[in-house]
This record gives structure tokens, C-alpha cells and sequence, in this order.
């Protein structure tokens, strides 16, 4: 039994053992999020229309060749044109696709859109 404040040596072996290997592991072993290579800007017009600021949270299907084939609408503010916006963007998105032990996947990522408004600020 270990002394208080202290843990047992062989608290969770599993963990332990997974845990070392995970820092073993090369590079190319482990899992890489996708990244951005291009986007499209909120229209400068729209955001001077704009009486209220916003944002809308989406989650975002990344398929294994970069490209977005489907979203979800999290949460978001009401405004239709700031919405249609905001697919208009999701849609022009190109990313590098997600990694796993070295070859593209296609995963779920999170995407956020802010839209500060011209008269709001």
C-alpha cells in the first residue's frame, strides 16, 4: 500500500503502457489533424449591411482528398444572409486532409465563422 499522498507504482499498467508507446511512436504512426490550405473571406459589403455581430459554429466532414462533402450547423445566430454566407465560405474550403499511420482520412473537424457587423461597431 502506498503512503498517503503518494500512488500505487502500478496504478494503471494499461495506461502507462499506452501512454509509451504513443511517445515511441514516429511521426508518421500518429494521427494529424487536417489543415487549411485556402478559404474564402466573409464578403465586406454583407459586413457593412450587418446591424448585429455573430458567429455560427459548424462541424465539418473532411473527406480523405481535402475536401468539405458535408457540414452540420452547431450553433449560430439568426440572420439568413449571414447563414448562406457562411455555406458559400464552408464550400470554397480546401484543406490538406487528416492523417493516420501515414495515409489521408476523412474525419469530422470543428469550423467557426464570426460575423462583425458594419453598424455594430
Amino acid at each position: 500500500m502506498a503512503a498517503r499522498g503518494q500512488r500505487p507504482a502500478n496504478r494503471s499498467p494499461r495506461r502507462n503502457r499506452a501512454r509509451a508507446a504513443r511517445a515511441a511512436a514516429p511521426n508518421a504512426e500518429r494521427a494529424g489533424a487536417p489543415r487549411i490550405l485556402s478559404q474564402a473571406w466573409v464578403r465586406q459589403d454583407l459586413l457593412a449591411e450587418l446591424d448585429r455581430s455573430g458567429s455560427y459554429r459548424f462541424r465539418l466532414r473532411v473527406e480523405a482528398d481535402g475536401r468539405v462533402s458535408r457540414w452540420e450547423l452547431l450553433s449560430g445566430f439568426d440572420c439568413e444572409p449571414c447563414l448562406a454566407e457562411a455555406e458559400r465560405i464552408i464550400r470554397s474550403l480546401r484543406f490538406a486532409p487528416g492523417t493516420l499511420k501515414g495515409k489521408a482520412v476523412a474525419c469530422w473537424v470543428p469550423y467557426q465563422i464570426e460575423f462583425q457587423g458594419g453598424r455594430d461597431r
